[in-house]
C-alpha cells in the first residue's frame, strides 16, 4: 500500500513526480487511494478513535503525523483538471474531518 510521507513538501514533490509519469486519470486514482488510505483502516479516524478508546499517546501521534499528508491529497486533487462534483467530493471529506484534526492537534 502506498504510504505518503508526513512532510508536505514530500508529498508535494511526490506528486509532482508522478505527474510527470502518469497520466490525468492515473493521478486522479491514486490520489483517490491516498484519500482512502488517510481515512480508512488503519487512517486518521481509526487511529485517532483508538486513541479516544486506549489513550495511548501512540495513536494520537499517527493521527497527528496522517493529518498533513491528507490534506496535501486533498490540496493536490483540486488542482486536477475534473468536473465540479468531482472536485467538491474531497472537500467534503475535509468539512467532516475538521473536527477530528482540530481536536488531534490540540496539545495533550
Amino acid at each position: 500500500m502506498w504510504r505518503w510521507g508526513a512532510d508536505p513538501a514530500a508529498v508535494s514533490w511526490n506528486l509532482f513526480q508522478l505527474g510527470r509519469v502518469f497520466g490525468r486519470a492515473e493521478r486522479k486514482g491514486i490520489l483517490i487511494s491516498s484519500l482512502r488510505e488517510h481515512l480508512g483502516y488503519g487512517g486518521i479516524i481509526h487511529n485517532f478513535m483508538n486513541y479516544v478508546l486506549r489513550q495511548d499517546p501512540a495513536y494520537l501521534l499517527e493521527t497527528r503525523a496522517q493529518i498533513a499528508p491528507f490534506y496535501a491529497a486533498v490540496d493536490a486533487f483540486k488542482q486536477l483538471d475534473l468536473l465540479v462534483e468531482e472536485k467538491a467530493a474531497p472537500m467534503r471529506q475535509g468539512l467532516i474531518l475538521s473536527p477530528w484534526s482540530s481536536k488531534a492537534l490540540q496539545p495533550s
